[in-house]
């Protein structure tokens, strides 16, 4: 099944409607963080951190700038689909090494008894995406 085909004529448009869905992530983990101290804020908090891999992203691990970790729209996509096997054709240097590593620790700390298994063409690309870790 076909989520979501970006392509030149319909980039810009898929763009800006896909980082105004990931600013509403950003915007409702900024306010349960700043509203922390109640009960119900905290368990909304603690739920989205195990559902959704893009806030819990945010919220714990920051890029090369040292900055909060936020991912493109497409990659959110990717990371958030629920399916045993998942495909995206991208080009290079999209990021996609960055959304296979939050989606490897994320599955790692929020699943019992998980067992992740990174597979490459090669060893050297599979010491660098353990590497980017």
């Amino acid at each position: 099944m076909l989520i979501q085909e970006i392509n030149e004529n319909n980039f810009e448009f898929e763009r800006l409607k896909g980082k105004k869905e990931l600013d509403k992530k950003f915007d409702l983990v900024d306010d349960l963080l700043k509203h922390s101290s109640s009960i119900e804020a905290k368990r909304k908090y603690g739920k989205l951190m195990i559902r959704d891999p893009t806030s819990w992203a945010y919220s714990f691990l920051k890029d090369e700038q040292n900055e909060r970790l936020k991912l493109y729209p497409f990659q959110d996509k990717l990371i958030n689909d629920r399916h045993r096997l998942v495909f995206g054709a991208a080009s290079n240097q999209i990021g996609k090494t960055w959304d296979a590593d939050v989606k490897i620790i994320h599955h790692a700390l929020h699943v019992n008894s998980a067992t992740v298994l990174v597979v490459s063409r090669s060893e050297k690309q599979t010491i660098n995406v353990l590497d980017s870790m």
